[in-house]
């Protein structure tokens, strides 16, 4: 059964716990610890065999309590330097007592033991920064008002009509849905099962077989600026589904949002290096251009894929062809932001896909997207709207 533990497998990173959290935390598991040789100590400075443990989280099978499966999980998850501020945060609040040795791994650990769900719903939060694939639905009506204030706050009938859906694709019962406002959007996380799955798997020298129903976390967020929805989602019928839902429970339609085209490269065959300007964008620093996929057309269907570190100065140097000029149908552009070393990596495909982080900083890009012309905007965006 495919667990996800994050590093824990590792007796070096199970170190970086203050023991006497990790004790706490291995505590919820005593017995089945116990019964696979592995003794929790009783003194807050008793040693810990890591090596032990660690060869116990590496094999795990039925036995192991869904409870330290979620420890685990979330708190490995969270559990690292990037969070360490909103980590330290949430401990203030829970008035936990934070000592200046404590790590990100500790404090995550620490909140858990603490407050379990307020440590999950962070985690479930953090799917949508990491989830880069969203497609995008416009507002069928152009002159669409949404007010975030005057939706709904009670989200039981949507629930019901998403757990009516699922149900009948086999995907189980007991559909969720977490909203949250920020930063002038609303944001979903849709949890809800998956078809059934049959792995085999080792309970120690036995194999046996397990079944088990995946979860799945679909997000759709809600711009009202923009006047459209933005769904990562398992399937295009999962994506239909969710776009009419939402429209019907949140606005009363459930036409209200339609696929159309938000994402255009044209600019990169009209303008080349100058389409790549960012000077004129807060928060933008350098962008560059590293993946283009060529469309040529003709009866073949010729398509050709170029990667490079910069794709204009590459084909600059390349010898001059023969060939028709391409439409450009995928681009992934390597975009640094202002105060960050590394650049991010923003993949946008003509039409209405774009695969990039969600955090607070994919204003930014979306506002350089829209100055250059990579996104449509004004009447340009409706042109083809029924």
């Amino acid at each position: 059964m495919a667990f996800k533990y994050g590093s824990f497998f590792h007796p070096d990173l199970l170190k970086q716990f203050q023991p006497a959290l990790l004790t706490q935390v291995l505590k919820t598991a005593a017995g089945f610890l116990d019964m696979r040789g592995f003794r929790i100590p009783d003194a807050v400075d008793g040693k810990i065999d890591y090596l032990s443990l660690a060869g116990i989280l590496s094999e795990p099978d039925d036995g192991i309590p869904g409870d330290l499966i979620e420890a685990l999980h979330v708190i490995g998850e969270m559990g690292i330097d990037e969070q360490f501020e909103e980590l330290l945060e949430m401990a203030t609040g829970l008035g936990l007592t934070v000592s200046d040795d404590m790590t990100a791994a500790d404090l995550a650990a620490s909140i858990w033991l603490n407050n379990r769900s307020l440590l999950a719903r962070k985690e479930r939060e953090g799917t949508l920064e990491r989830r880069k694939k969203y497609h995008s639905f416009r507002g069928r009506n152009p002159m669409l008002k949404i007010d975030v204030a005057d939706l709904p706050s009670d989200f039981s009938g949507l629930e019901a009509d998403l757990d009516d859906y699922f149900r009948k694709k086999k995907n189980g019962s007991g559909c969720r849905i977490i909203a949250r406002s920020t930063g002038g959007e609303m944001r979903f996380l849709v949890q809800h099962g998956q078809q059934i799955r049959r792995e085999p798997t080792r309970n120690g020298r036995e194999s046996t077989v397990t079944i088990f129903r995946p979860e799945r976390t679909d997000i759709v967020i809600l711009d009202p600026v923009y006047r459209e929805l933005r769904i990562n989602a398992n399937s295009t019928r999962d994506l239909r589904k969710l776009k009419d839902l939402f429209g019907l429970h949140l606005l009363q339609d459930s036409e209200a949002f339609v696929y159309e085209a938000k994402y255009s490269l044209e600019p990169l065959r009209t303008q080349r290096e100058d389409s790549l300007r960012c000077r004129d964008v807060d928060g933008i620093a350098a962008v560059r251009v590293t993946e283009v996929e060529l469309d040529y057309g003709g009866e073949n269907n010729h398509i050709r894929i170029e990667k490079a570190k910069d794709i204009f100065k590459a084909l600059a140097a390349a010898p001059a062809g023969a060939e028709s000029e391409p439409l450009f149908r995928k681009a992934v552009f390597s975009l640094t932001l202002e105060g960050e070393k590394r650049p991010r990596a923003v993949s946008v495909r003509a039409g209405n896909t774009a695969a990039y982080r969600r955090g607070e900083q994919a204003a930014v890009i979306e506002n350089w997207m829209r100055a250059r012309g990579f996104i449509l905007i004004g009447s340009g965006a409706y042109e083809n709207v029924a």
